[in-house]
């Protein structure tokens, strides 16, 4: 706490003025006397501002009177000056040393200094401002009256456009607004203000434009500065070197392009950018690669990655079109032929032996290759066409006597693939001819027309009907072989009796009668009552036998002949050996079937050999099999028998049904059997059965 004590004395008054200054002191006491019946006293707002010029002192906010500190005027004009105050408004004013002629406004003029100068003259003016409670502020200001025959001493006054503070993107343009000036006397000064200063857009940082300006009297306008901030706030731009998604194959190389980065304010960045991630072109995968760079002023550019697959190779694979083939024929390797670069195995759409239609196919190779890790499993496609085979439908020419109706005509077939028949046509062909029962005798053409196929290319040969007084047998020999006709004639009358015999040649056997009559009887015997067609059909002696390639067991075939006539039929049984189990017949390596028994199996036109695939079983013990092949009679044989095990004897003739002839319960000794059926002169087939 301190005290100060001042004593003024003069004539008129004593005045002791005691300041009681503390940090928190809210009043100010004045007291006063000039005679004993005067005494007053006045509480006034202060702190400790007061002596300071702070204006509030309770919230700490710096006040000052921000009204002009030079003002002019006229002498016999009208004169107005507002007392203006920041950050608060007073509410109290008060002006020492005014000029004559000017006093403090009341009521809504409070607050300003009017009235008529009555004379010229500068005056000093100090002013008061206070506000109830906060405090009070000064500021003494010059009022300069001028006479109305005096030169021009009023200053211009200066007006900023736009924001006194403005702030910009570095390297964007900066266009200066500028600013107006108006002088009282001379009018608008706005073409004569002189800017002092320069803004440098591509470099950040804050500058200061100056604006001032003189009217024509030298008078200078007070400078009025704008601050312009120019700010770095643009990250830099990234841009990837090549393309952001790269594809290479195992194996290969892999060099890294780059990236650029470009900056507004620093320019080229690009040998700061730093790269994260990596490659290993010799590893499967998908690796990201991340470019980042930041700018001197802090900016972050954003991050550009780059995509790198690393992917197995795509093996190279050769598959020609096949050349077309025609229908009936196989698949073979020769269609089924693409190789690789790459060690591997093909899986194909069709398999060998197959037949395809008559259309354009498809035939789809896909390829494994043993290094799935380095190689890519993949696909072929090739094209092949399967074109019509050739079919030739005849008619076999034929006689009859006159006055007799048309024989049936007989139609052939020549060309059929895959075990198909007439039945298989879309429609059958239809034989016609222009002879009638009364048609005198001689030769009538017999045409053919009607037959339909989606698989076959159909060709017609004519036949010929001949209407005679006698009738006509023709005989054709088909194969290799001769006939021996007894009567040996070729015309005969209704009625007669012919025999044929059927002689092969070395390596054929006789295999059937077609045409009139179909029969597989020789000799025939026949009766003429028309024109007769008899051809002896001879097929070439196969060797045909079965071969064990896999596994153990035995083959059985019905009949049992060393040699088959081609294209006839024999029924094959696969026999396992015990603890072992059929899985396949092939033929030169290639699936046949998984049947078995394999019954009214084709033998082929050459010889061949049928391949049987056995394999070793767990011994079950469910069923214990013996066959038997006899061919003489009577039929006998011995087998042995466990003791509590029943057994049944079974007999076949081609594997298929099998008859039950004894039931045998073993007692650990042999057993003997012999079939007491009527006997007969055939092949024939038994087995021995555990009863479940």
């Amino acid at each position: 706490m301190h005290f100060l004590y001042t004593k003024f004395s003069s004539y008129f008054f004593t005045v002791i003025i005691i300041l009681n200054i503390a940090q928190k002191c809210k009043y100010l006491k004045i007291f006063y006397k000039s005679a004993p019946s005067y005494n007053h006293v006045f509480k006034v707002a202060a702190t400790s501002a007061i002596l300071t010029g702070n204006y509030d002192s309770v919230s700490g906010a710096s006040t000052e009177i921000t009204s002009p500190t030079n003002v002019s005027g006229t002498e016999g004009e009208n004169f107005t000056y507002r007392i203006t105050t920041s950050p608060r408004s007073a509410s109290n004013f008060f002006a020492e040393n005014l000029p004559d002629g000017l006093s403090m406004g009341t009521g809504v003029l409070k607050g300003f200094i009017i009235g008529i100068p009555t004379s010229a003259g500068t005056s000093k003016v100090k002013l008061t401002a206070s506000k109830p409670g906060y405090g009070v502020v000064y500021k003494t200001i010059t009022i300069q009256i001028n006479s109305e025959n005096d030169p021009d001493k009023n200053t211009p006054v200066i007006t900023l456009n736009g924001q006194s503070n403005v702030t910009i993107e570095a390297g964007s343009e900066y266009i200066d607004l500028g600013a107006t000036a108006i002088d009282e006397e001379d009018g608008d000064l706005s073409g004569s203000i002189q800017l002092v200063g320069e803004v440098k857009a591509n470099k950040p940082g804050s500058y200061e434009l100056k604006y001032n300006v003189k009217d024509s009297s030298g008078n200078a306008a007070q400078t009025v500065t704008r601050t312009v901030a120019v700010v770095d706030t643009v990250p830099p731009v990234i841009s990837l070197v090549g393309d952001s998604t790269i594809t290479i194959e195992v194996g290969g190389s892999y060099e890294d392009k780059g990236a650029t980065a470009q900056d507004v304010v620093d320019g080229d960045l690009s040998d700061q950018i730093k790269v994260s991630g990596e490659v290993v072109a010799n590893r499967v995968g998908n690796y990201q690669l991340t470019y980042a760079v930041t700018d001197a002023a802090g900016n972050v550019a954003t991050e550009k990655i780059r995509s790198v697959r690393i992917i197995k190779l795509n093996p190279t694979i050769v598959w020609q079109n096949p050349k077309a083939i025609t229908y009936g024929d196989r698949l073979s390797e020769i269609q089924l032929n693409p190789t690789s670069n790459v060690d591997g195995t093909f899986q194909f759409s069709h398999d060998q032996q197959d037949i395809l239609s008559v259309s354009s196919h498809v035939l789809k190779a896909d390829f494994y290759p043993i290094n799935q890790d380095k190689y890519l499993v993949t696909s072929k496609e090739v094209t092949i066409i399967v074109e019509k085979a050739p079919l030739t439908i005849s008619v076999d020419s034929v006689s009859r006597l006159t006055n007799q109706q048309n024989p049936k005509f007989i139609i052939g077939y020549d060309g059929f693939v895959n075990n198909e028949t007439k039945d298989d046509l879309t429609s059958e062909a239809v034989a016609s001819t222009t002879a009638t029962a009364g048609s005198e005798a001689g030769k009538y053409p017999i045409t053919l027309s009607g037959a339909e196929s989606d698989n076959y290319e159909i060709t017609y040969q004519k036949g010929v009907l001949t209407v005679v007084d006698k009738l006509r047998l023709t005989l054709e020999i088909l194969g290799s072989g001769k006939v021996k006709i007894m009567p040996n004639k070729e015309l005969f009358d209704t009625g007669d009796k012919v025999k044929l015999l059927a002689v092969p040649s070395k390596g054929y056997a006789f295999a059937e009668w077609e045409g009139t009559v179909k029969s597989s009887d020789n000799p025939l015997e026949i009766t003429i009552n028309e024109d007769t067609t008899i051809k002896a059909k001879f097929a070439k002696l196969i060797k045909f036998t079965g071969v064990i390639v896999e596994g153990k067991g035995d083959i059985l075939l019905a009949p049992d002949l060393n040699m088959y006539p081609a294209y006839s039929r024999v029924n094959v049984l696969a026999v396992p050996a015990k603890n072992h189990e059929f899985v396949k017949w092939t033929m030169k390596g290639f699936l046949l079937s998984k049947d078995n028994p394999l019954t009214s199996y084709k033998v082929p036109g050459s010889d061949m050999e049928i391949e049987a695939h056995f394999k070793y079983v767990k011994p079950a013990e469910p069923e214990i099999v013996e066959i038997f092949d006899f061919v003489n009679v009577p039929f006998g044989f011995s087998f042995n028998t466990e003791e509590g095990t029943s057994y049944e004897v079974q007999a076949s003739d081609d594997f298929q049904k099998w008859q039950q002839l004894r039931k045998v319960n073993g007692t650990g000794e042999v057993v003997k059997f012999v079939d007491i059926r009527k006997a007969f002169y055939q092949q024939q087939f038994y087995r021995i059965r555990v009863v479940q």
